[in-house]
């Protein structure tokens, strides 16, 4: 089976701006720190268009979500780097299966990037983290670590 839905999420402290059919949500100021098994609530990380946002609550796995970080890290970089999205790409696609116990083209659940944007990035907004989510607007109501779905 095929995976193409694959949403990109970027972190950012822009003013709601429309892009070519994106939908952005003001975010007051970039304060992440994800970890891997960490479940979140926020249904625009299901949809399949770039969204920004600017906090995602934390629930328990065993709660309603929308997603749940498998991997996370810090971007150690001094200037914002141009292909940041498919590296971000690239780390959520090697760490897939090392998390979920299946390759990701094997898997009924999707992928969310979370990536600073250059207004972040100037602010000191480092973080990336890679979200597994179901179907749009999805909950999901246990964690898929080691799911092998």
């Amino acid at each position: 089976m095929t995976r193409l839905r694959m949403p990109v999420v970027l972190v950012a402290a822009l003013a709601a701006v429309a892009l070519s059919g994106c939908s952005l949500f003001a975010a007051d100021e970039p304060d992440f720190d994800m970890a891997a098994g960490e479940c979140v609530v926020d249904e625009s990380i299901t949809s399949d268009t770039q969204t920004e946002i600017g906090e995602l609550p934390v629930v328990d796995c065993s709660e309603p979500h929308h997603g749940e970080v498998y991997y996370a890290e810090v971007i150690d970089a001094t200037i914002y780097p141009d292909n940041i999205a498919t590296t971000v790409e690239e780390a959520c696609l090697e760490n897939f299966a090392d998390y979920v116990g299946v390759e990701y083209a094997e898997s009924r659940y999707y992928i969310s990037l979370i990536y600073p944007s250059e207004t972040t990035w100037d602010e000191g907004d480092r973080q990336t983290a890679c979200l597994i989510t179901g179907d749009t607007d999805e909950e999901l109501t246990s964690s898929v670590e080691g799911s092998g779905e």
